[in-house]
């Protein structure tokens, strides 16, 4: 783990820390990436199972295993409010958020507490770090989540905002998997009703400090979510998820509003 947050070490400018987040000359990032195809996928049109748009669906789930989803029903003054309490919360200073920080060592605790609350990625021996500070959260159930992680007592509506917004996300999920059980020709509720007997909902919300050297240091490295499916709410200011097809690297370009659902290891696995 990084002996520092990603916060300090951009504001020190101190070389030796930032070194070790440098990535090897292979694996510098390109300033020049193509945009990939926008991918977008409306919400209604599924709810109303319309067949173009199980197939544009399906489309994109193999090519792209990533699609944008539009007129989903938030109102976008809620997202623009989440954003808002991220920011007000990363604002903090570092002594604030600390409160809210999971274990130094990032393995004691409960179970499904072992990556929660405010700190960094632990990366593997001789890996570069990623250049970023998070905070985990626990959502559905409800009983799996921590209250010493959520950041009331900082951020007065954090929790209200937040869980407003995971309820919106929870029915958006449903929806997705509906969709997605019948391009599988499963019955519809088929991956909903193994969700709810083995999975629960967490949140992660990265914050990305400036960075002295963009092209040797990652936000994130390269990486597939473990879970089932990760819906995105990207700050519309920064144009920064990419995504690999077929060996090459591509910008996903910004849509306002829209959500961005990416489909991961276990789905994937039932896909192909």
């Amino acid at each position: 783990m990084p002996p520092f947050p990603v916060e300090v070490v951009s504001k020190s400018r101190d070389e030796k820390l930032i070194q070790a987040y440098m990535v090897d000359e292979k694996d510098k990032v390109s300033p020049s990436l193509p945009y990939m195809d926008s991918n977008i996928i409306d919400l209604q049109r599924l709810l109303d199972s319309d067949k173009d748009e199980l197939k544009k669906m399906e489309l994109y789930l193999t090519t792209w295993g990533v699609f944008q989803l539009v007129n989903h029903g938030i109102e976008s003054s809620k997202l623009e409010q989440v954003i808002k309490v991220v920011k007000d919360f990363f604002s903090l200073p570092i002594e604030e958020k600390e409160k809210y920080g999971r274990s130094k060592d990032g393995i004691k605790g409960w179970k499904y507490d072992l990556m929660q609350g405010w700190g960094n990625d632990k990366m593997a021996e001789n890996q570069a770090f990623n250049w970023n500070d998070r905070i985990i959260l626990n959502v559905f159930p409800p009983h799996l989540r921590n209250p010493k992680f959520w950041p009331d007592e900082s951020v007065p509506l954090f929790s209200k905002v937040f869980l407003e917004y995971a309820e919106e996300m929870s029915k958006t999920r449903d929806i997705v998997l509906r969709a997605v059980s019948k391009i599988l020709n499963l019955p519809e509720n088929n991956l909903i009703t193994k969700l709810a007997e083995e999975g629960f909902m967490a949140t992660r919300i990265n914050w990305f400090a400036p960075c002295p050297y963009p092209d040797r240091i990652i936000g994130a490295r390269t990486h597939s979510d473990s879970n089932i499916i990760t819906i995105l709410l990207p700050d519309q200011d920064v144009e920064a998820l990419q995504f690999e097809k077929d060996g090459q690297w591509f910008k996903l370009p910004i849509i306002p509003h829209a959500l961005i659902v990416n489909t991961s290891d276990m789905l994937e696995v039932r896909l192909y």
